[in-house]
């Protein structure tokens, strides 16, 4: 139940900061910035998982091969980074809206 409780804070606080980051960036910016910015926030967080996960990947050296370990990594960043890039687009279409 702790555990739980902890994924749950930790979702509000990453996804409600990233939001009400892109809200005022949206605020501040043009309406042109802020498909740039979701962008680049999606290419940034994908990158920084795909690293700290295959960081983690060769140091922890499971039962799976390399490739198939690749393929997650991969695969997975890509999720990460589309998801933030949502979430970031959101805010600020929620602040070309206001």
């Amino acid at each position: 139940m702790y555990v739980q409780g902890g994924r749950f804070a930790s979702f509000v606080l990453v996804y409600g900061l990233l939001f009400g980051v892109a809200f005022w960036a949206g605020r501040r910016s043009d309406s042109n910035e802020g498909t740039a910015l979701a962008v680049a926030s999606g290419v940034v967080a994908a990158v920084a998982y795909l690293l700290g996960s295959g960081g983690i990947s060769l140091l922890i050296d499971g039962e799976q091969g390399p490739l198939l370990s690749a393929v997650l990594v991969l695969g997975s960043s890509i999720s990460v980074g589309a998801q933030l890039a949502v979430v970031t687009f959101a805010g600020i279409a929620l602040a070309d809206r206001r």
